[in-house]
C-alpha cells in the first residue's frame, strides 16, 4: 500500500512527529561522505558498529552530538488538537465535514 493510494484522509490540525535525524548529513565535519542515499548502504567510517555508534554519541566541535539533534527518534507521529476534514474514497470523490475550518 502507497500513501498515493486510497482512500485518503485529510486533518486540520496539529502535528507532532519524533523523526530520527541521524541520516540527516550526508557527510562528517571533515566533508568525508559516510551516507550514500543512492546505493542506500551505511558506510561505517572503518569502524565496527558499536565504534560507530559511539562515535555518533559524542559531540563535536560545535557542541553537537555527531548524530545531530535526535540521534533517538522513533518516527512516531501524534495528531494534537487535529479532526478530520475530508476523506477521498476515489478519484474525484470526496467526503467533506460540516464544520468550517479557519
Amino acid at each position: 500500500m502507497s500513501y498515493l493510494d486510497y482512500p485518503r484522509v485529510h486533518f486540520w490540525g496539529k502535528a507532532e512527529v519524533n523523526t530520527v535525524t541521524s541520516n540527516n548529513r550526508r557527510r562528517d565535519w571533515n566533508n568525508k561522505p559516510y551516507f550514500d542515499p543512492v546505493q542506500s548502504q551505511l558506510d561505517l567510517r572503518g569502524q565496527t558498529p558499536d565504534a560507530f555508534r559511539e562515535w555518533m554519541h559524542q559531540l563535536n566541535y560545535d557542541g553537537y552530538v555527531n548524530a545531530l539533534w535526535n540521534y533517538y527518534g522513533d518516527n512516531g507521529v501524534r495528531l494534537l488538537e487535529t479532526r478530520i476534514v475530508t476523506a477521498e474514497v476515489g478519484a474525484g470523490t470526496l467526503l467533506r465535514t460540516r464544520a468550517k475550518t479557519r
